[in-house]
C-alpha cells in the first residue's frame, strides 16, 4: 500500500515542478518582448536581429508549448507562447522594413517604428487597408509576411480545433 502513496507524491511534485516551468518561460517571454523595446531604443538593427532571433526560435518554442498542453487546462502559458512568438515576428518585420525603407503612405516614406509596425501588423494579418503600399523589394518581404502571416493563422486555428477536441474526448 505505500508504493501507491509515494507515486501519487511523486506526481504531484512533478506537476508542480511542470507548472513553475512553465511559469518562468511564461515570464521570460514577457520580459523578452520588453527588453526588444530597450533595444529598439540603442538601434533598429540589432532591434531587427534580436526579434529575427525569437521568430527564428518560435516554431521551437510553439512547438514545447503545444506538447505540453495536456496538463495546462487553461492554456494560458500556451497562449503567452503564441501571442509573443507572433510578436517576434511581427516586430521583426517592421524592423526590416524601417531599414530597407521602401514603404510609402499617401504618396509619402513612412517614417518611424509606429508606421512600420502598423504596416507589419497590417500585412501580418493579411487585413490590407491598402493606406500603406509596399514599393520596390520590400514588396516581396512584404508578401513573404502576409504568406507567414497567413500559415501562422492556419496552424494555429488548427492545432487549437484539434487541442480542443481532444479535451472534449478526455472529459
Amino acid at each position: 500500500m505505500p508504493a501507491p502513496q509515494s507515486l501519487k507524491l511523486c506526481s504531484g511534485k512533478i506537476q508542480l515542478i511542470k507548472q513553475q516551468q512553465r511559469i518562468v518561460t511564461a515570464i521570460t517571454q514577457i520580459l523578452a518582448v520588453l527588453v526588444y523595446f530597450l533595444v529598439l531604443n540603442y538601434s533598429v538593427f540589432w532591434a531587427f536581429i534580436y526579434a529575427s532571433f525569437f521568430a527564428v526560435a518560435a516554431p521551437f518554442s510553439l512547438r514545447r508549448a503545444l506538447s505540453s498542453h495536456a496538463s495546462d487546462n487553461r492554456f494560458i502559458f500556451t497562449a503567452i507562447t503564441i501571442a509573443t512568438d507572433m510578436l517576434a515576428v511581427i516586430f521583426a518585420f517592421a524592423n526590416a522594413y524601417q531599414i530597407y525603407g521602401g514603404v510609402v503612405v499617401n504618396g509619402v516614406a513612412a517614417i518611424g517604428f509606429a508606421d512600420h509596425l502598423y504596416f507589419s501588423v497590417v500585412t501580418f494579418t493579411t487585413l490590407g487597408y491598402g493606406d500603406f503600399l509596399p514599393t520596390g523589394t520590400t514588396r516581396f518581404i512584404a508578401t513573404f509576411e502576409a504568406l507567414l502571416g497567413y500559415a501562422y493563422f492556419a496552424v494555429i486555428i488548427g492545432l487549437s480545433a484539434s487541442l480542443f477536441y481532444e479535451h472534449l474526448r478526455k472529459t
